[in-house]
């Protein structure tokens, strides 16, 4: 899937994990550079502080996909993780996603840009809409298997 989701969705890099569904703490995770180096901050961020587009808040919502830019208007400044983390690496907006299938998350995705000018398009969130619950579902299946 990380091979082949570039050539559907352009990104500078990109973080997923499989999940435990009852806690949603990632039990595997992959993250390219500059993601990989950055993983402790990143992993600080998600679960020791606020700020907005958490993975867990995500998979409660109805609506499981969004951008950094949509959820703070653009306003990147006021989320921490960019001021603190993403800001220093180049990366200026990310689309995350919970990966649900029936009610369950299995896993959590963020794609991250490094164009100042063109955050995640709207064309981006429903492509990424479309294929997150196959690519829960992938998750689901492999871990029973």
């Amino acid at each position: 899937m990380l091979r082949r989701l570039p050539g559907i969705l352009p990104m500078g890099a990109v973080f997923f994990a499989a999940v435990d569904p009852a806690t949603l703490l990632f039990t595997a995770a992959v993250a390219q550079e500059p993601l990989a180096e950055a993983s402790p901050l990143f992993r600080d961020n998600e679960f020791g502080r606020g700020d907005v587009n958490k993975f867990a808040t995500l998979a409660r919502r109805g609506d499981p996909v969004t951008s950094l830019d949509r959820a703070i208007c653009r306003r990147r400044a006021d989320s921490a993780r960019y001021r603190e983390i993403m800001a220093g690496l180049g990366l200026v907006d990310e689309l995350r996603a919970a990966l649900i299938t029936g009610h369950e998350c299995w896993g959590v995705l963020c794609l991250h840009r490094t164009d100042a000018e063109a955050g995640f398009s709207a064309q981006d969130l429903a492509v990424l809409r479309k294929i997150a619950p196959h690519l829960a579902e992938g998750l689901r299946r492999s871990v029973f298997r």
